[in-house]
C-alpha cells in the first residue's frame, strides 16, 4: 500500500502489485453503488485502444472498484493538448448508458448561492452564462461532464479518462471548453480552442465563444463555492477572473 485518503464519504488508495501499480476507490454511501456500476460499464465501452482510453477495471463489488493506475504527465504542450483534443472529440461520438441521477438537498443549493453572491464573480457574467447554457445553439452530443486535469490523464501521448459519473448529453464542445479553463499557457488554450472550432465548424465559432465564456464562469464559481472544501481553489479562481474580461469581450457579451 502506497497511500490512502478520504474525501467525505469516499476513500481512495494507490498500491503496488506484481502486475503494476493499482488505484482503488470505495464509498460508504449506498447511493454510490449505481455510480460505480456505471463507471465500470463505461470503462468497458471506452476500452484501452485508440485516442480515448479508460483504465481497465480489474475487480469490483457494489461499493468498491480496483483499476490499473495511470501516472499522468503534465497536460501542457502541443502533444499533450492534442491528446486531450482527440479524446474529447472521440467522447462526442460515443453512445454511453445514462449516468445515475444524484440529487442535492435544497440547503446545499442555498449555501452555494450565498457563496457565489459573496464572491468577486460579476453577476452579469453569471446571468450571461445561465442564458448560454439554457440555449447554447449547438448540437447536443455525448459529454464527459467533468473534463479536467484530474480526470484526463495524459500518458505517452494518449488520454486515459476516468470518473464518468457526470456523463450525458451536452452542447458540442462542452468538454473541450471545460478543459480550456484548466490550461495555464495561452498557446495551449489557443491550440485547443481552434481545434474545437475546426471540429464543430467555423460557422459555429460565435456559439463556441459564448459556451467558453459560460464554462469559464461556471469553473470560477465552482472554485469559489464547491460544497467540499478540498474542491475549492481561490487562487485558481482569481487566475480565471483575470482572463474573464477578454473571454467576455470575444464572446460579444
Amino acid at each position: 500500500m502506497e497511500r490512502t485518503w478520504r474525501e467525505h464519504f469516499r476513500g481512495y488508495l494507490f498500491a503496488d502489485s506484481p502486475e503494476g501499480r493499482l488505484f482503488g476507490r470505495w464509498s460508504d454511501d449506498p447511493g454510490d453503488e449505481p455510480t460505480l456500476e456505471h463507471e465500470a460499464e463505461v470503462r468497458e465501452i471506452v476500452g484501452v485502444e485508440g485516442p480515448l482510453r479508460a483504465p481497465p477495471v480489474l475487480d469490483r463489488a457494489a461499493r468498491w472498484l480496483l483499476e490499473q493506475a495511470v501516472d499522468p504527465e503534465p497536460s501542457g504542450g502541443p502533444e499533450r493538448v492534442d491528446a486531450v483534443i482527440a479524446a474529447g472529440e472521440r467522447i462526442a461520438e460515443l453512445d454511453l448508458p445514462p449516468a445515475p441521477v444524484r440529487t442535492m438537498g435544497g440547503r446545499v443549493s442555498l449555501r452555494t448561492r450565498a457563496r457565489i453572491l459573496r464572491s468577486p464573480l460579476p453577476l452579469r457574467d453569471l446571468r450571461s452564462a445561465r442564458r448560454t447554457l439554457a440555449d447554447p445553439g449547438l448540437l447536443s452530443v455525448t459529454s464527459h461532464g467533468d473534463f479536467h486535469h484530474g480526470n484526463v490523464l495524459v500518458q505517452d501521448g494518449v488520454a486515459w479518462v476516468v470518473d464518468w459519473e457526470l456523463s450525458g448529453q451536452r452542447p458540442a464542445g462542452y468538454d473541450l471548453m471545460q478543459f480550456w479553463a484548466t490550461l495555464e499557457r495561452a498557446e495551449d488554450r489557443d491550440r485547443l480552442f481552434e481545434a474545437a472550432v475546426s471540429s464543430i465548424g467555423p460557422d459555429r465559432r460565435p456559439e463556441l465563444l459564448r459556451l467558453r465564456h459560460a464554462l469559464v464562469v461556471r469553473t470560477i464559481a465552482g472554485k469559489f463555492t464547491a460544497p467540499m472544501a478540498f474542491d475549492r481553489d481561490r487562487a485558481g479562481a482569481h487566475d480565471l477572473l483575470d482572463l474573464l474580461p477578454g473571454v467576455r469581450a470575444e464572446a460579444g457579451l
